[in-house]
C-alpha cells in the first residue's frame, strides 16, 4: 500500500510504502501525484519505505529512474527512508540511476531522524505526519 499528502506552503511531499506495494500502484501513484495542483517538481520528499514488504527488480527500478517524475526537475531534496539490507541496495541503485543529468539531490537513508534532519525539517513534526499516514492504512 502507498500513500501521499502534499504540504504546498512548505513545498513538501511525504509518501509511505507499506506492506506489498506494487510497481502497478506506485506509477499510478506518480501520475497522481504529478495530477495534483498542490504539487511542485521543485519541493523537497520524504519517502519512507520502512514497513515496506517487497522489493522491485532491478529491471522495475531501471523504469523507475526512467520515468519522468524524476527527470528535468530543479533543485530539490529527495530522502528516502531503507533500513533493511536489501531495500537500501535497490534504493541506492535507484538514486544512482536518477541523479544522472538531474540536479535533484537524492539521498537513501536507513534512519529516519537522519532522513528527515538532511532535508532541513523539524523531525516531529514529520513522525507526525508519518504516523497520521500509518493511521490510514489501520
Amino acid at each position: 500500500m502507498i500513500k501521499f499528502r502534499i504540504f504546498p506552503e512548505q513545498n513538501f511531499l511525504v509518501v509511505c510504502n507499506w506492506g506489498e506495494t506494487s510497481m502497478e500502484e506506485t506509477l499510478k501513484l506518480r501520475k497522481i501525484i504529478r495530477a495534483n495542483l498542490d504539487f511542485s517538481k521543485s519541493y523537497d520528499a520524504i519517502i519512507d519505505n520502512t514497513h515496506l514488504e517487497n522489493y522491485f527488480s532491478s529491471k522495475d527500478i531501471g523504469i523507475l529512474s526512467n520515468d519522468q517524475l524524476g527527470k528535468n526537475l530543479p533543485p530539490s531534496k529527495v530522502a528516502i527512508i531503507a533500513p533493511t539490507d536489501i531495500a537500501f541496495g535497490m534504493n541506492r541503485m535507484y538514486e544512482m540511476l536518477t541523479e544522472i543529468d538531474n540536479p535533484m539531490q537524492m539521498y537513501v537513508f536507513r534512519d529516519r531522524n537522519e532522513a528527515i534532519t538532511w532535508l532541513g525539517r523539524d523531525i516531529a513534526e514529520v513522525e507526525k505526519i508519518i504516523g497520521e499516514i500509518m493511521k490510514e492504512a489501520e
